[in-house]
């Protein structure tokens, strides 16, 4: 996944999480994550301050010690704030360089790819209405 905020240049690429809808947990915070194979619960309930000061959210799947849920979902709250990703959990503010939370810089070659992709989808929204 790319994360990628043309105003202040900023690309950063992450290799974790599942996207979700901020609405949909912020309407039901203890809600369990459909799965491939059985819906699982969160690690902790939702954290409302935190998600409504992120700009999305993504759910990171979690081992656990529960025969029952052999994994839950982690809430992992994202901002883009002066410039910078800030990664955020409900156990703490993360660096980017976090082992769970890494993210990457992401190669000049792939940063004009991706201007490319955002352009193409800009111009075709334009079309379309």
């Amino acid at each position: 996944m790319w994360i990628v905020d043309r105003k202040s240049g900023l690309f950063r690429s992450l290799n974790y999480g599942r996207f979700y809808s901020k609405g949909a947990l912020e309407e039901n915070p203890n809600m369990t994550i459909p799965d491939k194979f059985a819906s699982r619960a969160l690690c902790s309930p939702i954290d409302i301050p935190k998600l409504m000061a992120s700009d999305f959210v993504l759910l990171d799947k979690r081992p656990t010690d529960d025969d029952e849920g052999p994994y839950c979902y982690e809430p992992t709250y994202l901002t883009i704030k002066m410039g910078k990703l800030v990664i955020r959990t409900n156990r703490r503010t993360d660096k980017c360089s976090d082992s769970d939370h890494v993210a990457h810089e992401v190669p000049a070659r792939d940063r004009v790819r991706l201007i490319h992709l955002l352009d193409a989808a800009r111009n075709c929204r334009a079309t379309v209405r």
